[in-house]
């Protein structure tokens, strides 16, 4: 963590938009798109927001910490950035079945790891825990604003 000579701060606050833009998206988007091109009703939509959910979290407890351990957080988080994009854009392109869930579940398998890299990585780069806790609340807020936009 000494050797980096660029203010790191800033450019986790823009990874964590981009991964609350990311969500966002993965909901917002995907109860627009859900609907017309795979025939989705409410039922279909909320068991597969349940099931992104529960990924997540699973993600967070069962696979981040081995994965952080075995690569490092910064790799760990680079992975969650590849894992969203790779399959926010597959499921926007591949419909069928189940090619389409498994990506659609990849991207959220993204933000379980790469939103709590981003959150560890604030915490042991601040120098101090006053500056700790001022930079975790900056990503949250952060993070809260790209749930508006």
């Amino acid at each position: 963590w000494t050797g980096l000579n660029f203010p790191i701060q800033p450019l986790l606050r823009l990874i964590a938009l981009a991964f609350g833009w990311s969500l966002t998206m993965s909901v917002y988007g995907y109860s627009l798109f859900a609907p017309e091109m795979l025939g989705y009703a409410q039922p279909q939509l909320s068991a597969t927001f349940s099931a992104g959910a529960a990924v997540a979290v699973l993600t967070q407890l069962a696979i981040f910490p081995r994965l952080s351990s075995a690569i490092g957080d910064f790799a760990t988080c680079t992975a969650g950035l590849l894992s969203v994009g790779t399959g926010l854009l597959g499921a926007s392109v591949i419909t069928r079945q189940p090619i389409h869930t498994a990506l659609y579940m990849f991207n959220r398998v993204g933000t379980g790891i790469g939103d709590t890299a981003t959150a560890t990585i604030v915490a042991r780069t601040s120098p101090d825990k006053d500056a700790r806790a001022r930079n975790l609340g900056l990503v949250q807020s952060t993070r809260a604003a790209a749930r508006i936009f």
